[in-house]
């Protein structure tokens, strides 16, 4: 507990915005609340990284075995390479339920920061998490699924190559599923923490919202994956030392954190805009200042 109070702090009893100087749009929103927030990311941060510390263990100590053998003398066979991406995805599968069962927790404080309300990080992480552990872990289990799914139409290529041209159309259906769910899970996150709901209905909402914004939803995703671009750029046209020290400063200060609140901002506004004017008494501007 004292690590985290040592963290500077923004007064989080209140808004940090009286109603009539509140911002008036959305972006501006976002903007504020990283300003008041920011050195708050940190410590959530630090809880994060507790939860996706064994999947990027896991994924740089089989690259580094990726790399010493594709890069020795004698090239390894088409089995030994199925081998090697059949241990990466088993052992993948637990290490990606463990990360996204931090998603209660991320979602419900990111959700009020990014609308301007109170959150603790240490006690509403923890009970983030308590409150929606079943609905997290099969989400978690989708998520999951996908390393398999990819190893399973990797290897029906590798042994039977004469049917790659037959192959290539669930391989597309499967990468459009894929960048569908990887666009509705912060939503469905935001979603399981706000409203009462069933898993179903927590999943449907999502899909539909999701699919209400397809351009922005795929957006926000790119824009997600813009330090993870930069870091590629830096590999490839400076060095690779400058690319592991920045993706391991970026990640471990503030980077799970920053994305999540970018991604509650955005949901924030798809169940605004679309859930909430069906609930009476339910405000479509929460956080923003009231239209005149």
């Amino acid at each position: 507990m004292g690590l985290f109070q040592n963290f500077p702090k923004t007064d989080t009893q209140v808004p940090a915005y009286k109603e009539y100087v509140a911002p008036s749009t959305r972006p501006r929103l976002f903007l504020c609340m990283l300003r008041e927030h920011f050195w708050n990311l940190i410590p959530l941060n630090l809880l994060q990284l507790a939860f996706y510390l064994p999947a990027v263990v896991w994924t740089v100590f089989n690259g580094i075995r990726f790399y010493a053998y594709f890069f020795r003398a004698q090239p390894m066979s088409d089995a030994g390479v199925l081998a090697l991406l059949q241990s990466y995805c088993l052992g993948l599968v637990p290490c990606l339920l463990l990360a996204d069962m931090s998603a209660g927790g991320s979602a419900l404080i990111t959700r009020n920061w990014a609308r301007d309300q109170r959150a603790e990080v240490w006690a509403d992480f923890w009970h983030g998490i308590a409150a929606n552990w079943s609905k997290s872990l099969r989400f978690s289990a989708i998520t999951a699924a996908l390393p398999l799914i990819y190893y399973g139409y990797l290897s029906f290529i590798v042994l039977n190559p004469a049917h790659f041209d037959v192959s290539g159309v669930p391989l597309l259906f499967t990468g459009i599923a894929t960048l569908l769910w990887l666009g509705m899970k912060h939503v469905c996150a935001l979603i399981m923490v706000t409203y009462r709901l069933s898993w179903k209905d927590v999943l449907r909402n999502g899909f539909l919202l999701a699919m209400r914004q397809l351009p922005r939803s795929l957006g926000l995703f790119l824009l997600r994956m813009l330090p993870l671009g930069v870091g590629i750029t830096i590999l490839l046209f400076f060095s690779a030392k400058g690319a592991a020290f920045y993706l391991l400063f970026y990640y471990c200060t503030i980077g799970f954190a920053l994305d999540w609140l970018l991604k509650s901002s955005h949901a924030n506004w798809l169940c605004e805009e679309y859930m909430n004017i069906h609930i009476d008494g339910a405000s479509s501007r929460i956080g923003l200042r009231p239209k005149e």
